[in-house]
């Protein structure tokens, strides 16, 4: 059996093909994550803590609470 021997320049174009195919489908994942994170973070918060600025991804003292009201 022979072995097929590829051009350098494709295996080149194949691993950059592949490395932006990955980077766009990262970029679509955390697109598709990053509102379920928040909606959670949100849910933790106070009324007041809600619209604070600047938004905290993790809040300082959890309501919990929220869940059970």
């Amino acid at each position: 059996m022979l072995a097929e021997v590829r051009d350098p320049y494709q295996r080149v174009s194949q691993a950059l093909t592949r490395t932006v195919i990955h980077i766009i489908l990262l970029g679509g994942a955390a697109t598709m994550v990053v509102p379920f994170v928040w909606m959670l973070s949100t849910s933790l918060k106070t009324k007041l803590g809600v619209f604070h600025i600047p938004p905290t991804l993790i809040p300082p003292d959890p309501q919990w609470h929220n869940y059970v009201n």
